[in-house]
C-alpha cells in the first residue's frame, strides 16, 4: 500500500535480542577495513624486501592456506644481515598483524541482522505481539520510539550505534525508517506488561480484537472458507460453529490460563492458524477441521484430565444448533466503518510523516 519493504517479527517467549543485534558468526569474506590494512602491508613489504614477494591479487579471494605461506615467506627474508631493526620490527609486526586478521577469534563478528539492514535502508520493521516477547526487546527498540530515535549496540562493537539525527560516533539512520508494534493488553502477562514510558513513546491506534465478538469470528471463518472453494451454504453453516468452539477455548484460557502452555491465554491469531487448514486441498473439510481445532486448541492445554472434559464441551459447541448466520444480510461499510477510518488515519499518517 505504501510502497515499502515491511519486515515481520512474530514475537513469542523464546525471542532473543538476537533478532536486533544480528548474530556472532565466522566469516569468511574480509570487511573494507581488514583488505585496506593487508594491501597496505603487502605494498610496503614488497617496498622494503624490494622485491614483489607477494602478488597483490584479489585479497578477498585468498584463502587461510595463501596468508600462511605469505607469513612463512616473510619469515624467511627476516636476516639481521640484509635489514636495518627499524623493518625487521615492521615486518615482524606484518607478521603478527596478518596472523591477527586471518585467526578464528578475529573472523567471528556480528553479522548485520534484517532489523539493523531495515533501518539503514529505509524499511519498515512491524514486531507483532510485543506483549508475548521477553521484557529486553521492549527495552531495547524503546530508543527507537522517540523524537529523536537512536539504537545503541555497543556491546556487539563502535560500529552498532545509529541515531536518526546526526551525532558523533553514530551511523545515521535512514529518514524513512519506520517501526510499528501490535500489543494486545489482554493477552499479555502480569510478567511481561508493557513500560508505560514505551507507549507514550508511541503514536497510538486502538483495534478492538479480532475474536472480540462471536460474529467477527464468525466472519473471518466464512471469508476464509468461501476463499478456500467451499459453497456459501457449508461455510455459513460451519463459520459460527467453529466460532463459538473459539470463543468457548477463549474464556477457558482466560479463565485458567495455568492449564495452557505458557500460562498464555488464546489470541484471534489462532483463528487465522486455523483459516490456513482450509486452503489444505489433500484432507476433507472434516479433516481440515479437526485438524485445525486439534493443533491450536489441544496441543496447548497442558492438564489431560481437563483436556478431555474441555474436548466434550468443543463437540457440544461444534453441534450445536446455530441459528440463520447470514453473512450478506450484515451491512460491511456499518460494520467496519470505525475500523476503516482508523486504518485511513495510520495510512494518512505514514504519508504525511515521509513526504
Amino acid at each position: 500500500m505504501m510502497g515499502k519493504k515491511l519486515n515481520i517479527y512474530q514475537m513469542n517467549s523464546e525471542t532473543g535480542v538476537s533478532i536486533i543485534q544480528g548474530q556472532p558468526q565466522i566469516l569468511e569474506e574480509l570487511d573494507e577495513n581488514e583488505i585496506k590494512t593487508l594491501t597496505d602491508i603487502f605494498n610496503d613489504v614488497n617496498l622494503i624486501l624490494n622485491k614483489n614477494l607477494i602478488e597483490n591479487n584479489n585479497i578477498n579471494d585468498m584463502k587461510r592456506k595463501d596468508f600462511e605461506d605469505i607469513i612463512k615467506n616473510i619469515e624467511k627474508e627476516l636476516n639481521p644481515r640484509k635489514l636495518s631493526k627499524e623493518n625487521l620490527k615492521k615486518l615482524k609486526n606484518y607478521q603478527n598483524l596478518i596472523n591477527k586478521i586471518i585467526s578464528p577469534a578475529s573472523r567471528f563478528k556480528t553479522q548485520k541482522s534484517t532489523f539493523i539492514k531495515a533501518m539503514e535502508n529505509g524499511e519498515w520493521i512491524l514486531i507483532d505481539g510485543i506483549e508475548s516477547a521477553p521484557a529486553q526487546i521492549a527495552e531495547k527498540i524503546s530508543s527507537l520510539c522517540g523524537d529523536n530515535p537512536e539504537l545503541d549496540l555497543i556491546e556487539c562493537g563502535p560500529d552498532f550505534c545509529y541515531s536518526m539525527i546526526e551525532k558523533e560516533g553514530y551511523k545515521k539512520i535512514h529518514p524513512e525508517f519506520r517501526i510499528f508494534i501490535t500489543y494486545n493488553p489482554n493477552s499479555a502477562k502480569n510478567t511481561t506488561i508493557i513500560e508505560q514510558t514505551l507507549l507514550t513513546k508511541c503514536i497510538s491506534f486502538g483495534l478492538p480484537p479480532m475474536d472480540s465478538k462471536t460474529d467477527y469470528s464468525s466472519q473471518i471463518f466464512y471469508s476464509s472458507l468461501k476463499k478456500a472453494g467451499y459453497n456459501k451454504n457449508l461455510s455459513e453453516n460451519i463459520a459460527p460453529r467453529l466460532a463459538n468452539v473459539h470463543n468457548l477455548v477463549l474464556k477457558d484460557s482466560i479463565e485458567n490460563t495455568d492449564k495452557y502452555c505458557g500460562e498464555v491465554q488464546m489470541t484471534g491469531r489462532k483463528i487465522i492458524f486455523i483459516t490456513k487448514e482450509f486452503f489444505d486441498k489433500d484432507n476433507s473439510i472434516e479433516e481440515q477441521i479437526v485438524d485445525g481445532i486439534r493443533t491450536f486448541y489441544y496441543l496447548g492445554y497442558n492438564d489431560d484430565k481437563e483436556l478431555t472434559i474441555l474436548k466434550d464441551k468443543i463437540v457440544t459447541e461444534f453441534t450445536k444448533d446455530t441459528g440463520n448466520f447470514k453473512l450478506n444480510k450484515v451491512n460491511i461499510e456499518d460494520l467496519y466503518k470505525p475500523l476503516l477510518i482508523m486504518l485511513r488515519e495510520i495510512q494518512l499518517y505514514c504519508i504525511n510523516s515521509i513526504y
